[in-house]
């Protein structure tokens, strides 16, 4: 199988009086970065919005959707083909639609990437000291969030060790 990770910096920038956290976030698989390295964007609501799409495919046999980066003609095709198997399309749609990274993965491998980037987003969030004040929320809903996709992939794999 492919390593696969989303990578969140510690280089933040934060605007005006709104909870918008901007920073570089990107997904790494075997060595091979989309959008790119240097990419910035919205990590909070696109974690949010991520995990709730693919929390929403749990328990289909197969399904067809898409995760959209917030800034940018970025998305990432997802392709249930089972219970557990993905197959991954990284397209940039900017003109012409094309495929610049293509991965396989199971879904519980795809959650967990989810999950350690939301661990990741709260730990520097409190680093960052934006657990508290206006950034409250931001911050509540990622912890709402990281116990959702824990609860999601435990009940997944009592499932699975029931069948």
């Amino acid at each position: 199988m492919n390593e696969i990770s989303i990578h969140i910096e510690n280089d933040f920038f934060v605007s005006g009086d709104d909870q918008i956290v901007n920073t570089t976030f990107y997904l790494e698989c075997d060595g091979m970065y989309f959008p790119d390295n240097q990419w910035t964007d919205y990590v909070y609501p696109v974690l949010n919005i991520w995990s709730e799409k693919l929390l929403s495919y749990r328990w289909s046999k197969t399904a067809h959707f898409e995760l959209f980066f917030m800034d940018g003609a970025y998305k990432l095709s997802v392709h249930k083909y089972s219970d557990e198997m993905l197959v991954v399309r990284c397209i940039n749609f900017r003109n012409t639609p094309m495929c610049e990274l293509e991965f396989m993965c199971t879904y519980s491998e795809f959650l967990n990437v989810i999950l350690n980037a939301t661990r990741t987003f709260i730990d520097l969030l409190r680093e960052k000291k934006l657990h508290t004040g206006r950034f409250q929320p931001v911050y509540n809903q990622a912890v709402l969030q990281e116990n959702r996709l824990r609860t999601a992939i435990i009940s997944k794999e009592k499932s699975d060790d029931i069948q």
